[in-house]
């Protein structure tokens, strides 16, 4: 039996389609679907992995094996993961598809890590875990006004007065962040509070994942925290 093993930062996982699809409530056990509108209807794979240059594509993942880490890190910033465990990772960032359909990967590209005995994923490493909020939003762009702004959807306050312009930042609230990682030899570890207020950057890096219930998650990386929000409580 041929069996992959990884070396340095990088790990080996199996794709788990299966998991995205449980997840959002569809019964794909012999290729059916329950259909409150037409009953049982066979399908084939509702949700599937292929993997894309495109970023901000979250998908399931199994932990096959994991390497031992770089001679910079020497393994200290090895994430708290193992051969079976469930994780979160970005298909944008995939490295490799090898021959028998596992992905090969470095460490940096896991996002998170799902527990049996949590509610919430567990972030890794440099992630930052932010719970998006349009009402948070709406308190934040119109901070100085008493106008109740009519939910838009947005996901970010534009920062340049430009028509056009991409320029942005998102705010969120922090539920749970990794410990760091490695950057150019020294540790950086991530300096946040759960419940707090963040600013960052989402053009790059960030990817959103959409938890139970209409629960938008959003995995950013700590380098992308621009700055902490204070006197916005929980109660917006």
């Amino acid at each position: 039996m041929i069996r992959i093993l990884p070396h340095h930062d990088t790990v080996t996982l199996k794709p788990r389609a299966d998991l995205h699809n449980r997840l959002h409530g569809l019964q794909t056990d012999g290729g059916h679907i329950m259909s409150k509108l037409f009953g049982e209807v066979r399908i084939d794979d509702a949700i599937s992995y292929k993997v894309t240059g495109k970023l901000n594509q979250f998908a399931f993942a199994e932990v096959l094996d994991i390497g031992g880490g770089s001679v910079t890190g020497q393994g200290q910033d090895r994430p708290n993961v193992k051969s079976g465990d469930i994780v979160g990772v970005d298909l944008g960032q995939v490295g490799h598809v090898l021959p028998g359909g596992e992905w090969h990967t470095t460490w940096r590209n896991l996002l998170c890590v799902f527990r049996p005995a949590s509610d919430i994923p567990e972030p890794l490493m440099n992630r930052v875990m932010v719970e998006h909020d349009d009402k948070l939003v709406d308190r934040f762009a119109f901070q100085r006004s008493k106008l109740v702004a009519p939910k838009t959807g947005r996901a970010d306050v534009k920062t340049n007065d430009r028509v056009n312009t991409k320029v942005g930042i998102c705010v969120g609230r922090v539920r749970a962040f990794g410990l760091g990682r490695f950057v150019r030899k020294a540790f950086e570890r991530i300096e946040l509070k759960y419940g707090e207020v963040v600013a960052f950057e989402p053009h790059s890096g960030t990817v959103d994942f959409m938890f139970k219930r209409g629960q938008l998650l959003r995995f950013v990386p700590w380098s992308e925290v621009l700055f902490s929000v204070e006197g916005i409580d929980e109660q917006v």
